[in-house]
């Protein structure tokens, strides 16, 4: 069986376990869906009688069947609250988690590289030792903690940027990427410590091999060393971890999306788990968790792309 079947099949198999597991999370729950949805001021009967129409009184396979069927057709049920369709709400809120996706790790990169590369090239150094304190500090805190300071300083302040009041891109590109800037600093705030890290530690590594020495004792500049010789061998495992950030982004998203009031898919979350919107939540949990699953299969197949000996070793594993 080759490689892309194996990832297939893998993938497969996660998405089925993630789905039982979100069914279950969701079903398992303490409180009654069907009182959730009448009320408090509801009779017995009002609630059987949801209940009924929900197939709550069904065995938990019957109605995981049932659920699962539905999603595969692209009928993830609709809010209780509302009754408006769980993924056509999905969909309308992704956008916006999207481009807070994309713009924080854009940051974190160019964060990154730069300072991987260098803090590799004076490796054990005291510039080097002072990029890593301060990653460790930017590691350490709670994006949330520095969504707050950055509120504090650019938004409140200085009145430089503002803390909420969302734009649309069709509202025009600067003052959406205005309305966008802090969210996604805070999210990148510990994203580029990672990327650093894990480039600096392969990039030691490939400053060592013959032919940098090679490309050093022709005289060549130091940038174009580590630019042009070293940063494409030293970027595999970056690429990796850049995968698994950008997935891990969705969940970041579920309190910076709540904190600057950006109408993305990790609020919709939030908001409807208060609200305690049962079809929602399971309908957001699921997407997220198949979204995250898709996007590691998509880093798989990419690392195999660059290093084909990527594809003879797991291959075989």
């Amino acid at each position: 069986m080759n490689f892309v079947a194996r990832k297939l099949l893998r993938l497969v198999g996660v998405v089925f376990a993630v789905s039982v597991l979100t069914f279950l999370m969701i079903s398992l729950l303490p409180g009654d869906v069907a009182y959730a949805i009448a009320g408090e001021d509801a009779t017995l009967e009002e609630i059987n009688q949801i209940r009924e129409e929900l197939g709550l009184n069904d065995p938990l396979p019957i109605r995981y069947l049932e659920w699962i069927g539905n999603c595969l057709t692209g009928d993830f049920g609709a809010s209780i609250r509302t009754g408006e369709p769980v993924l056509e709400a999905i969909f309308a809120r992704l956008p916006v988690t999207l481009e807070l996706m994309v713009l924080s790790q854009i940051i974190a990169v160019l964060l990154a590289i730069p300072l991987g590369l260098y803090s590799a090239y004076r490796a054990n150094t005291a510039r080097d030792k002072a990029i890593t304190t301060i990653g460790f500090v930017f590691v350490s805190v709670p994006n949330f903690v520095f969504g707050l300071i950055l509120i504090y300083v650019f938004a409140l302040q200085l009145d430089l940027l503002p803390a909420t009041d969302y734009q649309r891109i069709s509202d025009g590109l600067w003052a959406n990427l205005r309305s966008m800037i802090l969210p996604a600093l805070a999210i990148a705030a510990a994203e580029w410590v990672v990327l650093m890290r894990v480039l600096r530690s392969d990039m030691i590594g490939v400053l060592r091999e013959d032919y940098i020495a090679m490309a050093r004792s022709k005289g060549l500049p130091p940038a174009s060393v580590l630019f042009r010789h070293a940063l494409r061998p030293a970027s595999f495992t970056l690429l990796t971890i850049l995968g698994l950030q950008v997935a891990n982004v969705m969940s970041g998203a579920l309190v910076i999306e709540t904190l600057f009031a950006l109408p993305g898919l990790g609020r919709l979350l939030v908001e409807n788990i208060f609200a305690r919107d049962f079809m929602m939540v399971q309908g957001c949990v699921l997407f997220i968790a198949v979204f995250y699953t898709v996007i590691n299969f998509t880093v798989d197949m990419l690392y195999a792309a660059i290093d084909p000996r990527v594809r003879v070793e797991r291959g075989h594993g």
